[in-house]
């Protein structure tokens, strides 16, 4: 005789939801270098609250230098900048920006990029006192590198990754650097584009790095791959799209679950991993747009970050997902139809941008500066909320209890386990009360669904809660 369990699952969980949007600081214009084209900053802050950044500075098409500069005041004033590279002839570029929980500084970038066989990595660390010079491939000649990325985990230790016909990395711990490492064997010195090439990097709280890369097979594809940290292995690819135009980021929330975004022709797409698939790609822009970033904040809400080109002018735009729809807002604009990259941080209760941006002509640009308010502190919502889901394993039917403690937004749906959603249950504001809803195990259009695994994911604007359902026969 066959048995059926009720199984009874509580789970509690705290949203805290933005009802307003942030309000953006005017532009601090970090380089002031009227006469030279400053392009690609990056931009983080230390324990101490100080705001690092760092960027590139053009003379001519072979020559261009790392600079730095650093704010004690949030932001609304900056030291003059400095030339880190002290390189007078070559081009340096691709620098990036970290720092360890003894406020040192990295600064990683590369050096004779106009070359092809003579390319290095240099990495130029703050003590607090003078800046120290480390070539970091000094151990590996002759090779074509391109594209470093840094990254600091929680535990000071340092990645570096480049690309050299394929993926390799080296970490900096306790004073010393390992040697370099390829994760992918199977995708190196393969034809130049089919060959993995990282794009961005996050590291989550139990220090896993979570990547977003490219490769080409028929055309350029974005996917994603971890470094589980416990195990020190790396992750099979995960294909995100079958198409990739430019630029990617990701970031995590404090679940340790990554976010990600990239360029789908003109478009800018995004998807986000709940603990068992990665969603389906969602489309947030209308208009056309590049250089992409992405941001989780302190309260798991996405930050999104684009440029959007128009006839007569760029824009430098912020997009917000407010339930159900993502919000945008206009950070800046620029009449001379030219701008260069972007990152974003968050520090405590704080979002802040760094952006290469021309008020002038195209060959000339600035570093400029934005902050938001504190995070929303006066619009915030604390609503908790409790889901019990009875029977599972079910034939028939499941019920699925929600006790809302604070009104709120909610969305509560079915998808099966290849990510495809099956049936909409909520989508909209929620009084406080219990709420049952039974699922009939049918789909959108009334028609039953097959026995097998199921996921019901709860969604708010900051949080997501995911449970697994069990139909039988």
């Amino acid at each position: 005789m066959n048995k059926i369990f009720a199984i009874i699952i509580l789970l509690t969980a705290t949203f805290r939801i933005h009802v307003a949007y942030p309000q953006w600081s005017n532009p601090v214009n970090i380089s002031n270098s009227p006469d030279t084209l400053d392009n690609m900053p990056d931009i983080t802050v230390d324990n101490n609250g100080v705001i690092h950044c760092v960027w590139q500075k053009k003379y001519n098409s072979s020559h261009f230098n790392i600079f730095y500069s650093q704010s004690e005041d949030h932001g609304n004033t900056w030291i003059a900048p400095e030339d880190i590279s002290l390189n007078d002839t070559s081009m340096c570029s691709s620098a990036s920006i970290v720092t360890d929980s003894n406020n040192n500084i990295y600064v990683i970038y590369g050096y004779k990029f106009e070359t092809y066989l003579e390319r290095e990595i240099h990495m130029k660390k703050y003590n607090g006192v003078f800046w120290e010079f480390t070539n970091i491939t000094q151990d590996m000649p002759d090779s074509y590198y391109r594209w470093p990325i840094e990254i600091m985990d929680n535990n000071n230790r340092l990645f570096v990754f480049w690309w050299d016909l394929g993926l390799y990395f080296k970490t900096y711990e306790n004073d010393s650097w390992s040697a370099p490492h390829c994760p992918y064997p199977e995708y190196c010195d393969l034809q130049d584009a089919e060959n993995l090439r990282l794009i961005d990097i996050a590291c989550d709280q139990e220090n896993n790095l979570h990547c977003i890369g490219i490769r080409y097979t028929d055309t350029y594809k974005p996917y994603y791959f971890k470094y589980d940290n416990s195990s020190g292995e790396w992750s099979d690819l995960t294909l995100l799209d079958d198409y990739y135009s430019n630029s990617a980021a990701i970031d995590v929330d404090s679940s340790g679950n990554p976010h990600a975004v990239w360029g789908y022709s003109v478009q800018t797409v995004y998807s986000y991993y709940n603990g068992l698939f990665w969603s389906l790609p969602e489309q947030i822009s209308t208009t056309d747009e590049w250089l992409r970033t992405i941001l989780v904040d302190n309260n798991d809400q996405i930050h999104i970050f684009s440029t959007e080109e128009t006839a007569d002018s760029n824009k430098i735009v912020h997009y917000k997902f407010i339930n159900p729809n993502w919000e945008k807002d206009i950070i800046d604009t620029s009449p001379a139809n030219t701008a260069g990259g972007k990152k974003s941080h968050v520090y405590n209760d704080y979002v802040i941008l760094s952006y290469a941006w021309s008020r002038t002509v195209p060959e000339n640009a600035d570093i400029f500066f934005v902050t938001t308010d504190p995070l929303y502190t006066a619009d915030i919502i604390t609503c908790n909320i409790e889901i019990i889901n009875y029977p599972n394993p079910f034939s028939t039917s499941t019920n699925i209890v929600l006790f809302v403690k604070e009104k709120a937004v909610f969305e509560v749906s079915i998808y099966d386990i290849y990510g495809k959603k099956v049936k909409d249950l909520i989508n909209g504001y929620m009084q406080p009360g219990r709420y049952n809803i039974t699922w009939n195990c049918t789909d959108n259009n009334g028609s039953t669904v097959d026995n097998g695994m199921y996921i019901c994911i709860l969604r708010s604007n900051e949080k997501t809660i995911t449970r697994k359902l069990l139909k039988i026969i």
